[in-house]
């Protein structure tokens, strides 16, 4: 071994006086037995000659004879074998090499090892020897895999759920699609949304280019609004015309909607959430019920009829309302309490009786 090593100290690391009688081989021999790592002398060909006492244990080997002069990077497997191939070629040429890679020990369980190789030069400063270090990184080796593993199963959960929530987005009720940037680029288009403008195309293309008939209707300004100003705008029944097909006629609809600010890691708007629903049979039908009750109203304004309504509790009419005409010809004061026997009372008597029956079947 001191042979292989040169058979010298440098006069840098030689020691003082009080150290002299110390016997250098011994010495070294005590380093290697230590170390937990496993250092080995190649020749220039990559043959194994020796084998620290250490690395030995490390190596799980009980017999180094059944080892010596094999070729070293046969103890690798796949690319580590390819990488030790080329480790003992850069050090024989005088380099430096290092690379990681696995192999099993001399029982054959399985390690992950740190690998360095590098020449010993002889007197002449050309290389004689090589010299392998490795390290048994099997621990932190582990650690990583379980960690890329664990990161790699976030990393599917994540996709997963982005993948359901897409589909959620998609088949929503409501329609919705998220623009990005200034010019409100159209990122994602819900089935609904496609639907509401007449199945266009729509990604890809700003809103000014996909839905131009919304130019004149305030839709661009209240977008700009919202990505300048960062603040959410809500609009409820509001009417718009739009061409459910390119080119076709103009259509009145009614949405609710909101244009929800997106903001960026830095805290500015990158994009803008679109969320809304078309109500227009709902409002279609809210204006049908108010021109049937004005109908009503200018109907009983020419009849000169009054309604008077109450709610019926446990066989009593209660919450009693009367329109003005009704006060009018019951004749009622403003400051009279209202109640059924005050409105019975003036009810001519011939009528009364009537009255009362009828109020008996309606209870």
């Amino acid at each position: 071994m001191n042979e292989l090593l040169g058979g010298h100290i440098p006069s840098s690391t030689a020691p003082d006086s009080s150290a002299r009688d110390i016997d250098m081989n011994i010495l070294l021999s005590a380093v290697l037995a230590l170390s937990d790592e496993c250092i080995k002398i190649l020749d220039l060909d990559g043959r194994l000659l020796f084998m620290s006492q250490g690395g030995m244990g490390v190596m799980e080997v009980e017999d180094f004879s059944t080892m010596k002069n094999c070729f070293w990077p046969d103890f690798w497997s796949g690319e580590a074998n390819t990488a030790a191939r080329e480790a003992v070629a850069t050090a024989a040429a005088g380099g430096n090499a290092r690379f990681t890679g696995a192999a099993n020990t001399a029982k054959g369980n399985p390690r992950f090892w740190d690998v360095r190789v590098q020449a010993l030069a002889g007197t002449d400063g050309r290389p004689t020897h090589l010299l392998a270090i490795s390290r048994d990184i099997s621990g932190e080796h582990s650690a990583k895999a379980e960690n890329a593993r664990l990161l790699e199963e976030e990393k599917r959960a994540a996709q997963r759920e982005a993948e359901m929530l897409r589909h959620l987005l998609l088949d929503a009720p409501s329609f919705m699609c998220l623009l990005e940037g200034p010019e409100h680029i159209f990122k994602i288009a819900n089935n609904a949304f496609v639907q509401l403008v007449g199945h266009r195309d729509l990604l890809g293309l700003s809103v000014r280019q996909a839905v131009p008939e919304v130019a004149e209707q305030g839709l661009y300004k209240l977008l700009d609004r919202v990505y300048s100003s960062g603040q959410p705008f809500i609009g409820r029944g509001v009417n718009m015309s739009i061409q459910r097909v390119p080119g076709g006629l103009f259509e009145s609809v009614y949405l609710n909607f909101v244009y929800q600010p997106i903001f960026d890691d830095h805290g500015r708007v990158s994009g803008i959430f679109v969320d809304g629903s078309d109500v227009t049979d709902l409002k279609n039908a809210e204006i049908a019920l108010h021109r049937k009750e004005l109908q009503l109203e200018l109907a009983l304004e020419a009849a000169e009829m009054g309604v008077w309504e109450c709610t019926v509790v446990d066989g009593h009419f209660v919450d009693i309302k009367e329109d003005e005409r009704a006060m009018r010809l019951l004749n009622r004061r403003p400051d009279e309490d209202l109640h059924f026997d005050g409105f019975a009372s003036r009810v001519h008597p011939e009528d009364r009786l009537a009255l009362s029956e009828s109020a008996e079947r309606a209870l």
